[in-house]
């Protein structure tokens, strides 16, 4: 017959190897490196390659996207990605944010928007298909089933 010694031994070496595995198991999810998006870095410096310019700031909201080509960035903290300047990326159409512009789906999503009560786009600009200023109206349905169907132009850059 065992003693209460050898079974406090026993039970404190089983909690201790259960203790032992939950702590390793977890060192994978602690172990990686993450850098989130509200981080303070930079420190007002200006940096240039080429014919490319990116100047940084510490703690002060991006007013403009910076472009150079085809390529945009947003840089800079407490972004409104959702104005309509800063969620606009690359040409206007994608309606229903899925990154692709002008789509069946988009088309989709702009005539539920219009005529069936369905949520209108997350992004105004991306929206306002044919530049005018007012997103999602009937002008700009009738500019995208052109775009798809009929070979019309494709929306515009986005401003």
């Amino acid at each position: 017959m065992r003693s209460s010694v050898s079974v406090i031994r026993t039970s404190f070496r089983f909690g201790l190897a259960i203790l032992s595995i939950i702590l390793i198991s977890s060192i994978d999810a602690y172990s990686q490196p993450q850098l989130p998006w509200k981080v303070v870095s930079s420190g007002g410096t200006d940096a240039t390659s080429g014919s490319m310019k990116l100047r940084g700031t510490v703690g002060q909201t991006s007013t403009i996207a910076s472009t150079a080509g085809s390529l945009n960035l947003n840089a800079g903290f407490w972004q409104n990605f959702a104005g309509a300047e800063g969620c606009c990326v690359g040409i206007r159409g994608d309606l229903n944010g899925d990154g692709n512009d002008n789509t069946i789906l988009d088309l989709n999503y702009i005539v539920n928007d219009i005529f069936r009560g369905g949520p209108a786009s997350t992004c105004p600009g991306e929206a306002d298909l044919n530049g005018d200023g007012n997103p999602s109206t009937i002008l700009d349905l009738n500019f995208i089933v052109n775009d798809i169907f009929r070979g019309g132009p494709t929306p515009g850059a986005c401003l």
